[in-house]
C-alpha cells in the first residue's frame, strides 16, 4: 500500500512529537498485535517496504545510535537516509520534549543493516497477524487517554498471565504424551541408547577418519533401526530418528556402555 502525502506528513509529525510516548509504553504496544503492527509511513532509504511501530521499538531497544543522549537530552531517531558511497547519513530524531532534531553523521550502511534486522525481528513477533492494525494516530490517542492506558496495561498483564497458563498446560500435556509414547518401548529404547552412545564414544577416540565415520554411521543406523521398528509411522527416515532422539534421551534413563 502506498500512503498519501498527507499520511506521510502525519507520520513524520507523530513520530517526532510522540516517539517517547511509544518508547515509554513499549510493554503495552508489544503485547498488542494491532498497536505493534501499526504502519509508520516513513520511507527508509533503499527499502520500499514501510516499517511498523514494532520495528522502531525493536530498533530503539537494541542500538545505541537509534536511541541516544546528548547535552543531557534524550533522542529517538525515526528517519535517516544518505549516501552509501561516502557513508554520510542525514538523520531526523524526536527529542524527549517533542521537538525535532536533525543532524549529519556517518555509518549509513551500518545503521541501515541494524534497522532491517530490527524489522525482521518485528515480523517474527506476530508472524500471522489476524487483526487489522491501528493507525499511528489511533495508538497515540489510546496511549494519551488515561483510561485507555490503564485498560491496555491491565489487558497486557492479563495476556501475559494467559500465555503463561497456556504454556504450562502445553508443557504438562507434552510431558504426558511423550511419557506414554516412550514407556511401552523402554526395553528396546534403553539398550539402544547405550549402544548408540557407546559407538559415538568410540568414534570420538578413533584417530582414523574412515573408521570414525563408519562408527558414526553404525550409531546412526542403530538409532534409526530401533526407532523405526518402535514407531514405523512416525520414524521413516534417519533425519526423523535424529530429531526424535532428544525426546528418547529425556524420558528413557540409561547407563552408557563402557
Amino acid at each position: 500500500m502506498k500512503p498519501s502525502q498527507e499520511q506521510v506528513s502525519e507520520a513524520y509529525d507523530l513520530m517526532c512529537r510522540h516517539a517517547f510516548l511509544f518508547w515509554n509504553a513499549r510493554d503495552i504496544i508489544s503485547a498488542d498485535e494491532r498497536m505493534y503492527n501499526a504502519p509508520v509511513w516513513i520511507s527508509i532509504q533503499f527499502h520500499t517496504e514501510y516499517p511498523t511501530l514494532g520495528t522502531y521499538l525493536e530498533w530503539w531497544a537494541t542500538t545505541k545510535w537509534g536511541r541516544f543522549q546528548k547535552n543531557n537530552r534524550s533522542y529517538l531517531v525515526y528517519q535517516f537516509g544518505g549516501f552509501p558511497g561516502s557513508g554520510r547519513c542525514i538523520t531526523q530524531a524526536g527529542r524527549d520534549d517533542g521537538e525535532h532534531y536533525r543532524f549529519v553523521d556517518g555509518g549509513m550502511l551500518t545503521h541501515l543493516k541494524e534497522f532491517l534486522n530490527a524489522k525482521a525481528r518485528a515480523k517474527e513477533r506476530f508472524q500471522n497477524p489476524v487483526l487489522e492494525p491501528y493507525t499511528l494516530k489511533q495508538v497515540v490517542e489510546m496511549l494519551n487517554n488515561e483510561e485507555s492506558y490503564i485498560r491496555y496495561k491491565v489487558l497486557s498483564e492479563w495476556q501475559q498471565s494467559q500465555i503463561k497458563q497456556l504454556t504450562d498446560e502445553r508443557d504438562y500435556w507434552e510431558d504426558k504424551y511423550y511419557r506414554q509414547l516412550t514407556e511401552p518401548y523402554r526395553e528396546q529404547l534403553e539398550p539402544m541408547l547405550g549402544r548408540y552412545h557407546h559407538l559415538l564414544s568410540e568414534a570420538e577416540s578413533e584417530p582414523q577418519k574412515k573408521k570414525k565415520e563408519l562408527l558414526r554411521y553404525w550409531a546412526d543406523t542403530c538409532l534409526f533401526d530401533v526407532l523405526h521398528k518402535c514407531y514405523p509411522d512416525k520414524i521413516t527416515v534417519r533425519r526423523e530418528a535424529r530429531e526424535f532422539l532428544p525426546v528418547v534421551e529425556k524420558y528413557i534413563k540409561f547407563e552408557p556402555c563402557d
